[in-house]
């Protein structure tokens, strides 16, 4: 108990003394090691060009000094938390509750409970990255205890202003001038705001109506030092709780942070998203960008209205079919996924809107949010279509091959069981959830997680980095079509775009007419 304790409070030393001001200095790219994680995350980074001047900002010694204190603040702050967590857990480790199942359940959840009220409020008060992390904990639902998810769930909604003064020096310093200036109108008031930035109407001096997205300010200069630290800390409770890697979490944040903060790649996702579904026919509309007036931090694109993915009475209003408006968001994001390879990792409500189209007086889904996008290797694509193909048409043999391809052949029941929420039994007779799983599934891997939990860190520290964003995206598709009514089956959509993936990659590799016929009859009988 002694070393544990020990343990952690030299980590909280190290983080908020030497590993604090190391974190803070990591942001302006002096820590050699740190200019690595943009070459991971695709920017492009030289490793010689600073990372603050890649987006324009000029700071000054005092400017600099003033990061620097904040970073360590902030650092200090998830010291404190991580620290008091990792008591708690390791004091609770001692203690012998096996003889009552009970008290030892009732226990595990008054200490998650407890942790996770902490690590929600070192969120708010950090804000900003630490919003984000957050939000990304509460979508990663039967992957980390229930007590997590459900107390990060507010950060979701979580939305923060930054004001006009800073917004005019955010524009300023990527464009080249006020806002004023670049724009005939500009209005500082956000008609919505988010973790990592917030958007305003604004019209251009050739006259056309666009939305601006800005990024918060400080939110750049502070986010190496804040990857930093959640690394550190991750990496050193690694040593603590050998049993409970979570450094995949770290990873993905300091892989995906640096894409999301870079609006001119949100920019090119959207352009890439639009040419994928018009070359495939769907009827998605996205932004149109305006280059010239889009940076780093500033993304200018064509203003597009519409009713929220869950407003169902808004989508009824327009005169337009909900079952038609879930067929169509299945269909897109299975399409993307089983057929092109591509993630898009938010869809969630705020993020896509609905209207009507005037010549086909049918729905149209339009995407507005292109921050994060994963693309998936052809190989890896085919397995995972092939992994869902196995679990919505059981078969045993093809599910344990393609497990052995993703690599979690020895878990791959616990696997399946988190993909669909579903229990094995379920899943092995066939007999899962048609339009969306039970609450019944839910309570059973709500009250039986905590068994699994050594198992389920190590199935995440054994799979392919893509899968996490995958589960993500799953997660909020199949709650969109609970949200408007369960109207459409979506695993026979996805089982569609599987069979239809995997046939073609066989029609690539086998050309011969008994492959061509057998596609085709597969094709037919889908």
């Amino acid at each position: 108990g002694r070393r544990t304790l020990g343990l952690c409070l030299a980590g909280t030393l190290a983080a908020t003394s030497s590993g604090g001001w190391r974190v803070a200095r990591a942001a302006e790219g002096e820590v050699p090691a740190a200019s690595a994680w943009f070459k991971d995350a695709d920017q492009g980074f030289e490793e010689e060009e600073s990372y603050l001047r890649f987006a324009g900002i000029e700071e000054g010694p005092v400017d600099r000094v003033k990061r620097w204190g904040r970073s360590a603040i902030r650092s200090a702050r998830a010291g404190v938390c991580v620290t008091l967590c990792t008591c708690e857990y390791a004091w609770l480790l001692r203690k012998d509750l096996s003889n009552d199942p009970d008290a030892e359940a009732a226990e595990w959840n008054r200490v998650h409970d407890r942790c996770a009220a902490r690590v929600r409020d070192l969120c708010y008060k950090n804000g900003g990255v630490y919003i984000k992390l957050g939000q990304h904990v509460a979508s990663l639902q039967f992957l980390i205890p229930e007590n997590y998810v459900k107390t990060m769930r507010p950060l979701q909604d979580e939305t923060c202003e930054t004001p006009a003064e800073e917004i005019r020096e955010i524009v300023r310093s990527d464009l080249g001038a006020y806002p004023e200036e670049v724009f005939s109108h500009f209005d500082y008031k956000p008609i919505a705001s988010a973790s990592l930035a917030q958007v305003h109407t604004a019209r251009t001096n050739d006259g056309e109506k666009v939305a601006v997205k800005i990024q918060h300010a400080g939110l750049l200069e502070n986010s190496r030092a804040d990857i930093a630290t959640v690394d550190f800390f991750v990496r050193h409770l690694r040593k603590i709780f050998p049993k409970f890697d979570y450094a995949w979490l770290a990873k993905e944040m300091r892989i995906n942070l640096p894409r999301e903060l870079d609006f001119t790649r949100e920019g090119k996702n959207c352009e890439m998203c639009r040419d994928i579904l018009k070359e495939s026919g769907h009827d998605v509309a996205t932004p149109r960008i305006r280059w010239d007036l889009t940076a780093p931090r500033v993304l200018t694109m064509e203003f597009m209205e519409g009713v929220k993915l869950n407003d169902v009475e808004g989508i009824r209003k327009l005169g337009l079919d909900v079952g038609d408006v879930a067929y169509q968001l299945c269909d897109v994001f299975n399409h993307m996924i089983h057929i092109k390879g591509v993630v898009h990792s938010d869809p969630h409500p705020g993020n896509i809107f609905v209207r009507k189209n005037e010549r086909t007086k049918r729905a149209q889904l339009i995407i507005l949010d292109h921050g994060l996008y994963a693309k998936l290797t052809p190989e890896f694509r085919i397995n995972y279509c092939k992994l869902w193909k196995s679990i919505i048409i059981p078969n045993p043999e093809e599910l344990r091959e393609a497990a052995r391809a993703m690599n979690c052949e020895p878990l791959h029941r616990l696997f399946a069981s988190i993909l669909t929420c579903t229990r094995w039994g379920q899943i092995a007779k066939g007999d899962f959830g048609a339009t969306v799983q039970s609450e019944d599934n839910y309570d059973h891997i709500r009250t039986n997680y905590r068994h699994y939990l050594v198992k389920i860190t190590e199935l995440l520290a054994s799979l392919p980095r893509a899968i996490y964003l995958l589960l993500k995206t799953n997660h909020c598709i199949q709650q969109a079509n609970f949200d408007l009514g369960n109207p459409v089956n979506a695993d026979i959509i996805r089982m569609r775009k599987c069979v239809q993936g995997v046939n073609e990659a066989r029609r690539e590799a086998d050309k011969s007419w008994t492959t061509l016929c057998h596609v085709w009859l597969e094709t037919l009988h889908m």
